[in-house]
């Protein structure tokens, strides 16, 4: 079964001081609707992303493609990694194919990824937080 919830996009909700670097999101198949939901602070503050990618869910509860929202990523100057299930993330830049190979790969509902600014601005927080 499913319920429905409200939802609030965190621009309307987050202050813009102190800057936000890191954001995480577990939406099952929501993803791009969260992440269009606080766009305005990702162009501000780009903040690392660790979220669980869904890409199977994403068209029914997104309207989009799991291909679609990497490329979102990308198009926001972001690079991507996908978190190994016994090991550190394994980076692939701006590669969105790997992503998408790597989730068809693992054979679960989901898998879990980070997309880093390309950037060298971002936060140092975020840069201790998750270290390369």
């Amino acid at each position: 079964t499913a319920d429905t919830v409200a939802c609030v996009a965190v621009d309307r909700i987050v202050p813009r001081r102190p800057a936000v670097g890191l954001l995480k999101l577990d939406v099952e198949g929501a993803e791009f609707n969260a992440l269009l939901g606080c766009q305005a602070l990702i162009r501000r503050d780009h903040p690392v992303i660790v979220m669980e990618f869904s890409p199977a869910q994403l068209p029914g509860l997104s309207g989009v493609t799991g291909e679609h929202v990497l490329e979102w990523l990308i198009a926001q100057s972001y690079t991507l990694e996908v978190i190994a299930k016994d090991g550190p993330p394994v980076p692939v830049g701006r590669n969105a194919a790997a992503v998408m190979n790597a989730y068809v790969q693992r054979g679960t509902d989901h898998i879990d990824i980070i997309a880093r600014p390309a950037s060298a601005g971002f936060s140092r927080w975020a840069r201790r937080l998750l270290p390369r």
